[in-house]
């Protein structure tokens, strides 16, 4: 059985390519948040651990500079949104293609953020806005 202060925290995937990017999210995330933080290479490993159920997945839209092969953001956020609907996904990109947007935001991306220089603070608010939403509908149960 869980503590209390375990049942209170939530699951969050975070995935991107560049090992980097990865690392510096989560330890940015993980000094300003209290919850538990899993870090995929590629959507497919995303994809493989979804049955876990996360609230939030921070999803980067390309996802093919190691695995040429691996789908895109899009195709992921997809197979996320069918396998685990009731998951949140924030989707991360340097693209700035209204298109691209478009199609993320009715694929079911609970909203799609620029990787600028504020994007880790945005991701930390946009996260904050859902859990709290979330707890809303859920006292409302």
């Amino acid at each position: 059985m869980l503590e209390p202060e375990q049942e209170s925290l939530k699951t969050i995937f975070i995935v991107d390519d560049d090992p980097m990017y990865l690392w510096s999210l989560e330890n940015f995330l993980r000094k300003n948040t209290d919850h538990r933080y899993f870090c995929c290479g590629t959507g497919e490993d995303c994809l493989k651990h979804i049955g876990i159920c996360p609230e939030i997945v921070i999803l980067d839209y390309f996802l093919n500079s190691n695995v040429k092969k691996a789908k895109n953001g899009l195709e992921i956020l997809k197979a996320i949104k069918e396998n685990s609907p009731a998951t949140e996904v924030i989707l991360l990109s340097n693209q700035e293609d209204y298109s691209i947007v478009y199609k993320t935001i009715i694929s079911g991306a609970s909203t799609y953020l620029i990787k600028d220089k504020n994007v880790f603070l945005n991701v930390l608010k946009k996260m904050d806005e859902i859990l709290q939403d979330n707890q809303i509908i859920n006292n409302a149960k």
